[in-house]
């Protein structure tokens, strides 16, 4: 049965990625303190991070991005090495308290358990199902590819299928790799299909950390942590955002958290962990902490970098003593030259298949607009706030101490100048690369990220500075509320025949095919007034976005069908059409050997590669394919084709 497949991989997975961390924490003096929810955080963060770093090193051959991990590791150990004491002796005193930690177990079985059922039951519904009707969307169905190529090949930026056909298709775009090294993991070590250790495990796990780290910054203000705090801690991970959707002249205000975009639970583990070290002092361990981000997720690295130069620039012009200025200049140093080495191996090892628009913008409008209506947004955004916590200050105080106030504010944006710079580079970044890429990621993937873990430690921040519970839990209660009434789940968006996902897993558990297969649109397909047309977008002329083959991943792992339909779009006088065609598999294919009918080229590609299943759209024509089917499947809602070839 899935569901209890994957509670006992969770489980293995929770408790295995805790003890590691204890370990680090049992040989590591400076790790320890008497914190009891930072302790958990730390010690499932330093153990997932040891994990996921030292498998993809390992499975690598240490060809990884992660090598620049190990290089900050050096430097964080460098710096901090006078901080740092090695416990040697196993026999020390410091041993583990089943009964001081009960607690803490409890609560971390809990919460898990929830995240766990809640995941699950997103994806089928009930919890008896063999099979999920609903499919994921294209994205997190490459997410499951990426991870299955990662366990299989050991390279981290040839993980395309393509890489298993042709020789001289290298290289991808940029990923963000550490939730896919994560995947990567259990799927070796478990053979569990990857769409579900992803879709349930691991966002589970990152879920539940999250709500941890969300806890140890509230135990850091608050004496003692209640079963209301867990809760509100609970649903806060998952719908906590920035409140309010505006619609002003075709700009959208943005609104984003982990749930709708899970993709950016990492980033919200770094940025907790980042302000935990901002709370407890400890801004250039902070500094360093923040510089991992980019090694987990490319897209946050713009903004970090700029962010951690920037604030230990200022931080350096502000120190009274020289230690204080050496280490930001440190600081700074490390900030440049890690860049410079993640942007060394991304450039040694990608190639150039992500297109970009080239087309000019006037670099000064374009700025003004989004600079301007960015910074506008996060005003609107904040408003809220300011207002909710003004009439605060009037609830708590016999008169209206607006001087106080100010100088609370200011307090506050000063210690945490770290996170704001990180959300104004955002905007900045956004508003640089705006031409020409997709840029918007660059400014929500992080700057988002922070804005709400930055606006949810304002309202512990002031709400127990007010030293009053119900105007504390009536500001988290108020924001949670509007925000879960504007929150929809993240469903997945198309949908299979329970009958069709079952005949398939029957032949291919019966005739065990070639695990690479064949996928066929029609050109009906492509065009947007078809319904179909997000889900069979120009982006499945590259494998690991191609839709038609999604249902395989809950069937098993490494079974993936390569487009070759990919000549017959439509509109390739666009350039940007143009080039996602010449980068397909299929195209390779046709000019490698200079072949001039499309059809024949189909037949043969077949052939040579020895391919025995093809998935088929609804517009698809499959006359060429008539000598060969073995047998035809059809799925009655989509009219999708499984064919088994001879």
């Amino acid at each position: 049965m899935i569901f209890v497949k994957s509670f006992l991989i969770y489980w293995i997975a929770v408790l295995f990625i805790y003890f590691l961390g204890y370990i680090l924490n049992f040989l590591l003096y400076s790790f320890s303190s008497d914190k009891p929810y930072k302790n958990i955080f730390y010690r499932i963060y330093n153990g997932m991070i040891l994990l996921v770093a030292g498998y993809a090193l390992l499975q690598t051959s240490s060809k990884s991005v992660f090598l620049c991990f190990l290089f900050l590791l050096l430097i964080y150990y460098l710096t901090f090495k006078k901080q740092i004491s090695i416990n040697v002796n196993l026999n020390a005193k410091k041993q583990f308290s089943l009964q001081s930690n009960f607690k803490q177990i409890t609560l971390i079985f809990f919460i898990s358990n929830i995240y766990l059922l809640f995941f699950y039951f997103l994806l089928f519904d009930d919890f008896f199902s063999d099979y999920p009707t609903r499919i994921v969307n294209s994205d997190y169905i490459s997410y499951a590819r990426v991870s299955e190529y990662l366990a299989l090949t050991g390279q981290e930026n040839v993980w395309n299928v393509h890489n298993l056909i042709l020789e001289d298709y290298k290289g991808t775009s940029t990923f963000h790799f550490f939730s896919e090294w994560f995947v990567a993991f259990w799927v070796k070590i478990t053979d569990f299909q990857s769409i579900y250790i992803q879709e349930i495990i691991s966002y589970a796990f990152f879920a539940f950390l999250s709500t941890i780290g969300i806890l140890a910054i509230l135990e850091y203000y608050k004496a003692s942590i209640n079963l209301v705090d867990v809760v509100l801690a609970s649903i806060t991970t998952l719908f906590f955002k920035c409140i309010f959707i505006f619609e002003f002249k075709g700009i959208s205000f943005f609104t984003f958290n982990a749930f709708g975009m899970p993709k950016l639970w990492i980033i919200y583990v770094v940025i907790i962990s980042t302000l935990l070290q901002i709370l407890y002092q400890n801004q250039l361990v902070a500094v360093l902490n923040l510089l991992f981000l980019p090694i987990f997720y490319f897209t946050a690295a713009a903004a970090v970098f700029s962010a951690t130069t920037s604030y230990s620039f200022i931080s350096f012009l502000l120190a009274q003593n020289k230690q204080d200025k050496a280490n930001y200049l440190k600081a700074i140093l490390i900030s440049i030259l890690s860049f410079l080495l993640i942007m060394l191996f991304y450039y040694l090892t990608s190639s150039s298949i992500a297109a970009f628009n080239t087309e000019k913008y006037p670099y000064v409008k374009t700025w003004i607009n989004v600079v301007g209506g960015t910074c506008i947004q996060v005003l609107f955004l904040l408003l809220p706030f300011s207002v909710l916590l003004l009439l605060a200050n009037v609830f708590n105080y016999k008169k209206f101490n607006l001087m106080e106030l100010l100088l609370e504010f200011k307090n506050f944006i000063q210690k945490h100048l770290l996170l704001i710079l990180i959300i104004f580079w955002g905007i900045l970044v956004w508003a640089t690369f705006h031409f020409i890429i997709d840029s918007v990621q660059l400014f929500q993937n992080v700057g988002v990220v922070t804005l709400n873990l930055l606006i949810l430690n304002s309202i512990f921040y002031f709400g127990i500075k007010f030293n009053n519970k119900l105007v504390f839990y009536g500001l988290l209660i108020t924001i949670l509320a509007i925000n879960l009434y504007q929150t929809s789940l993240r469903r997945a968006n198309q949908f299979y025949s329970q009958e069709y996902i079952e005949n398939i897993a029957l032949l291919l558990q019966k005739y065990q095919p070639n695990p690479i297969g064949a996928c066929l649109f029609g050109k009906e397909n492509y065009y947007p007034e078809n319904h179909d047309y997000y889900i069979n977008h120009k982006y499945s002329v590259n494998t690991n976005s191609s839709v038609l083959g999604s249902q395989l991943k809950y069937i098993a792992n490494f079974y993936n069908a390569v487009c070759i339909t990919s000549m017959e779009i439509p509109n390739q006088e666009d350039a940007f059409v143009r080039s996602m065609v010449e980068k397909s598999c299929f195209y390779l294919y046709y000019k490698k050997y200079n072949l001039t009918d499309i059809t024949e080229a189909k037949k043969r590609f077949i052939e040579q590669y020895k391919i025995k299943y093809v998935l088929a759209s609804k517009f698809a024509d499959i006359s060429f394919l008539k000598n060969q089917i073995l047998t035809i499947v059809e799925d009655k809602n989509t009219a999708e084709k499984f064919i088994l070839l001879k």
